[in-house]
């Protein structure tokens, strides 16, 4: 059994620096090139590249952990406490986004600029940036909270404030849209912000050290087994909607 967890962890190595140098060289082959364009390009390959690291990832956490998802599970129902702070933030920001709309004009730009990156993605690529975008944000906001939660609490208060805004431009009728995606990706969302804000918490502690090793690696097997999961599921419903809809 252990050399079996020794061949698979030396395998998840060799496909993750394969992986990272592949998506390095994508990047730089792309600044190279379209330096002057603020657009998304190679966008399927970067998510190729993605999925490798993540597999990667996941055979390592399979080579240490016998039930991983029995696990995460755990940790994410002792974590309910700081997710159910962060969909209060969340709320709380959503709606003094929609009522003082008129105040946060200054987000049009930053609208724009998301827009502008996508502006050439067909429906499929468009799904692909989405979901590789909403992993990589999730995967931030949960090793940002390293400094007392910071970045993940700013993350749901803007967040909050940039789709209460939208809303109230929008008109809430068109909120449905938002719903069959919504229902895996904003869980997936809270549940990285509130666990960006345990690990930061770990500053308080008894023992910092420990408590905070520990959540790091909870935190990634939540990310890994629950948080991609939901990422997925929600990019696919979003890419059919986008496909489908008018």
């Amino acid at each position: 059994m252990k050399k079996q967890a020794k061949q698979l962890n030396k395998l998840a190595k060799i496909i993750f620096v394969f992986g990272a140098v592949l998506l390095a060289i994508i990047y730089a082959a792309e600044k190279i090139r379209y330096s002057n364009l603020l657009i998304e390009i190679n966008v399927y390959e970067k998510l190729f590249a993605s999925f490798v690291i993540y597999a990667a990832v996941a055979l390592h956490l399979l080579s240490k952990e016998n039930q991983p998802m029995k696990k995460s599970l755990r940790y994410l129902k002792s974590s309910f406490n700081y997710i159910y702070i962060v969909i209060s933030l969340f709320v709380v920001s959503a709606a003094f986004g929609f009522i003082f709309a008129d105040e946060l004009s200054f987000l049009d730009q930053t609208l724009r600029e998301i827009i502008s990156q996508t502006l050439y993605l067909n429906s499929y690529e468009l799904t692909a940036f989405i979901l590789m975008n909403n992993a990589v944000a999730s995967l931030i906001s949960i090793i940002g909270g390293i400094i007392v939660g910071i970045m993940p609490i700013l993350s749901s208060v803007g967040n909050g404030a940039i789709i209460g805004y939208v809303l109230e431009r929008v008109g809430v009728v068109h909120a449905w849209r938002l719903l069959p995606h919504g229902i895996f990706e904003l869980p997936a969302v809270f549940i990285s912000f509130g666990l960006g804000i345990k690990l930061g918490f770990s500053l308080f502690a008894k023992n910092k050290s420990k408590t905070f090793k520990e959540r790091i690696y909870n935190s990634i097997l939540v990310f890994t087994f629950i948080i991609i999961p939901l990422l997925i599921i929600a990019a696919i419903i979003e890419g059919l909607l986008i496909h489908f809809l008018p």
